[in-house]
């Protein structure tokens, strides 16, 4: 059992009543386990740009969902840095990465430009 596990059931049990329905905070829990895998997986790794590549695909594909990804892509961002294994492979990886999934849903016809913008404040 990873060290992201135990957080992950730490965090589920702070408010088990919103934690019985399957809602945002929930996915986010389970996006945080997963990426802090990811992310514990690449220290000291020569091929670390997989690791980034799919970090930064996953948290840009959750936020075209939910801008609270946003902040994620900074806290990942500088534990990458943190961890030094982010080089020039690995931020290129990271901005193909964000890049890739708005790509691939405008490619399909999924979305157009003009549904793209900022939430109302």
């Amino acid at each position: 059992m990873t060290m992201s596990a135990p957080t992950f059931f730490l965090l589920q049990a702070a408010n088990p009543l919103l934690s019985s329905a399957f809602g945002m905070g929930t996915v986010l829990c389970l996006a945080l386990t997963l990426l802090s895998f990811l992310l514990l997986s690449s220290y000291q790794n020569p091929r670390s740009q997989r690791s980034v590549f799919i970090t930064f695909a996953l948290l840009s594909a959750g936020c075209m969902f939910h801008y609270t990804f946003l902040v994620l892509v900074v806290l990942f961002l500088l534990s990458y840095l943190n961890m030094r294994a982010l080089n020039f492979k690995s931020l290129l990886a990271m901005l193909i990465g964000l890049i890739t999934p708005f790509w691939i849903a405008l490619g399909l016809g999924l979305v157009s430009l003009s549904d793209i913008a900022l939430p109302h404040i």
